[in-house]
């Protein structure tokens, strides 16, 4: 009976030990996702689609009446500013921020972006963000433990392409502390560096 019972306590204390992942509290803050499929998450902006070559992109971006801010972008993000003035429209939404993320050249990701100084006013914008494209896409919660963002969501497509509208603090360059809107698409097609001949 004895070995049985101490059967029994070890059987349980390995069940513990395995079901807490070998985890520590001394881990970066994670995410947790359950997901929600839509069959397309949108991956062409202002006439560019995903995949196409930067030089296109900034063509084709042109077009819609932004420049390229050649001071401060890199290969990998580059700054857009609009010649209409500080905001710009994308989805009846007015934006202040547009940036392209590229990967080997190629297009693969789009951030619009507002920021605010007051936490109340950001939030009430990411939920009014959040409800226009919930008209449009299944939206998946997103639960974080990282304290700097104070709200997330995200929209996955069975099209390779992905969204998120995030609500989270961050210090500017000047190190001023501001509230960022931000909704950003993003594809998980690969546009690598070929290796053939």
């Amino acid at each position: 009976m004895k070995s049985i019972v101490y059967l029994f306590l070890c059987f349980s204390l390995i069940i513990s030990i395995y079901s807490c992942g070998g985890k520590s509290n001394n881990e970066e803050p994670t995410e947790k996702v359950d997901t929600v499929w839509n069959e397309k998450v949108q991956d062409v902006f202002f006439d560019a689609k995903f995949g196409d070559s930067i030089p296109d992109v900034v063509k084709k971006f042109g077009k819609h009446d932004f420049i390229l801010l050649e001071n401060i972008s890199t290969d990998a993000l580059l700054h857009f500013s609009s010649t209409q003035g500080r905001y710009f429209t994308f989805g009846n939404i007015g934006w202040e921020m547009l940036d392209v993320i590229a990967e080997n050249g190629r297009f693969t990701g789009i951030r619009f972006m507002n920021a605010s100084d007051d936490k109340a006013s950001a939030l009430n914008g990411y939920n009014n963000l959040k409800n226009a494209i919930g008209a449009k896409y299944k939206i998946t919660p997103v639960e974080t433990s990282d304290t700097t963002v104070y709200a997330k969501c995200s929209i996955f497509g069975r099209n390779e392409s992905a969204a998120s509208i995030s609500c989270y603090r961050y210090e500017t360059i000047s190190h001023d502390i501001k509230i960022a809107i931000q909704l950003y698409y993003s594809t998980s097609k690969n546009y690598g560096v070929s290796e053939e001949l």
